[in-house]
């Protein structure tokens, strides 16, 4: 009982955190295509915590990790933000996005079987 409280928390605080990333994309030119991106983790990590589950949350990991590559490769831009040019901050977004799409519905099965 107390793995799967612990659990919760970390579904919340990272969809929390991809919420906040969204929220920094505002002032970006292409702000609505960013807000959208991290959107989704947050949406599925809420959705998660409801016990609303989906196989085909998976299927979302790849296009992201494909779009990220994609995004990375073949962009030429290099307005260099803090430390990254912005191509290697936003590759970098979607492949935090990716992975943790793919590992929420390990953890909600993880959370459904143990209770």
């Amino acid at each position: 009982m107390e793995l799967n409280r612990i659990k919760n928390v970390i579904i919340l605080l990272v969809g929390l955190l991809f919420l906040f990333f969204a929220y920094l994309q505002i002032n970006d030119p292409d702000s609505l295509i960013w807000i959208i991106t991290y959107l989704i983790p947050a949406s599925l990590s809420f959705l998660t915590l409801t016990n609303y589950r989906s196989k085909y949350f998976q299927y979302i990991s790849p296009i992201y990790l494909v779009i990220a590559i994609y995004l990375y490769f073949n962009n030429s831009e290099i307005t260099i933000m803090y430390i990254f040019t912005e191509t290697t901050n936003e590759s970098l977004g979607l492949i935090l996005s990716s992975i943790w799409i793919f590992i929420l519905p390990l953890l909600n099965n993880q959370i459904i079987n143990e209770s």
